[in-house]
């Protein structure tokens, strides 16, 4: 926005527009945050998420189920929580386990990169169905 005040010009910042909801399979979209780079010293990269299920059948949601991976195919896991028991974590652990219809589920997901891993990074997401059934496979550049 900006404001005329006589002849200064004065803008005002605006707030960064929201993340955008992107779709994971039938009803099932998934927010990103910005991927954090590791403190120094560190090879895990954090990064936070949102998963919403507005489809029909519940979802089963696994830290296997999300990775980096770079353009060569190579990939990073998510980490397991015991895996991050000597880390200093500056974000809530994404939990994992079946997700309803009409549910959401929000936290970091934490990832431990080869130090020469090259960026750009994209996110790999697996979704099943709780009854283990595969529902997609998409990719999300970082």
């Amino acid at each position: 926005m900006i404001w005329l005040a006589g002849a200064a010009v004065f803008a005002q910042p605006s707030a960064p527009p929201a993340p955008q909801p992107l779709t994971l399979g039938p009803g099932v979209t998934l927010t990103l945050g910005e991927l954090r780079n590791p403190p120094h010293g560190s090879n895990i990269v954090a990064l936070d998420i949102t998963v919403e299920n507005r489809g029909g059948v519940a979802v089963k949601l696994k830290y296997a189920d999300f990775s980096l991976s770079d353009r060569a195919g190579e990939r990073s896991m998510a980490l397991l929580p015991v895996e991050l028991s000597y880390e200093k974590l500056s974000g809530g652990i994404f939990q994992e386990g079946p997700l309803a219809s009409g549910q959401s589920r929000a936290g970091t997901l934490y990832f431990r990169t080869p130090y020469d891993f090259p960026r750009p990074f994209n996110l790999r997401v697996d979704l099943e169905s709780a009854g283990n059934a595969d529902l997609s496979r998409t990719f999300w550049p970082l």
